[in-house]
């Protein structure tokens, strides 16, 4: 399975709404998992998108994972 890692700054919420908003412009796409967790100052978020592939005829998974400490935020997608 791909992964990718990236160091950016910003806001974990203004993240996830662009992501929301790109990924939301496949018709199929949708959140299927969504989850929030925090210890101290650190923040961590998961989230799934799934949608349906018609040249593969299956459904395809998007996973990514944010931990966000002030304003940096570390991303992974799978």
């Amino acid at each position: 399975m791909a992964q990718h890692w990236r160091l950016i700054k910003g806001d974990p919420k203004k993240f996830f709404g662009l992501l929301d908003d790109r990924l939301s412009r496949a018709i199929s796409c949708k959140v299927e998992h969504n989850t929030a967790h925090s210890i101290g100052d650190a923040q961590m978020y998961v989230r799934t998108y799934e949608r349906y592939s018609m040249a593969g005829g299956n459904r395809v998974s998007l996973h990514v994972a944010v931990l966000a400490v002030g304003d940096q935020l570390r991303w992974l997608w799978t």
